[in-house]
């Protein structure tokens, strides 16, 4: 009985490595449609994010499809699709931990900041992203856009708004 479960555990994890590496293949070919048919890569793209993933065993295809999106958003200057879409990703961000959550939405900003003339969106976007990370009790990550945001006010030349901001931080950090 004791070599019967032993088989059933190895079925098991070449199951899951075979879900993982059937993911990065479909990632690879999803990646190759973008240059043809931008649409269904956005539509396949969501399909991998919107998969399923009790186990937490393909959170780093389904990072990868965020990414490669966001990327694709950025890339073809669609800026309001790329501000939605990060929106819409965040019932994701509750399923995996914060650390996670926080480099993934630092790099989605980073890709966000790539597009010129994005200020007052990213700007816009920053706050509500705060009171998102409020709500969800994320302060770390608060931190990190409301840095975002005081640096993207100081850029548009709201110096009032940007030092208040950087106070308030200051603040927040001595507390810890």
């Amino acid at each position: 009985a004791a070599g019967s479960f032993a088989n059933m555990m190895e079925v098991e994890v070449e199951h899951k490595e075979s879900k993982g590496e059937l993911l990065q293949k479909k990632l690879e070919d999803i990646r190759a449609l973008e240059e043809t048919d931008v649409e269904e890569a956005i539509k396949r793209y969501k399909a991998i994010i919107a998969l399923v993933d009790e186990d937490g065993e393909i959170v780093a295809e389904k990072t990868a499809a965020i990414y490669a999106l966001g990327e694709l958003y950025a890339q073809k200057g669609r800026h309001q699709d790329l501000r939605n879409f990060i929106v819409d990703t965040r019932p994701f961000f509750s399923t995996i931990a914060k650390a996670k959550t926080a480099k993934i939405l630092k790099e989605l900003l980073n890709i966000f900041g790539r597009i010129p003339e994005t200020e007052k969106l990213q700007a816009e976007f920053c706050k509500d992203t705060i009171l998102w990370c409020e709500k969800e009790g994320r302060s770390f990550l608060k931190q990190r856009v409301q840095a975002r945001l005081a640096s993207l006010l100081l850029g548009m030349q709201q110096y009032k708004d940007a030092l208040a901001l950087i106070n308030k931080l200051v603040k927040d950090v001595k507390k810890i």
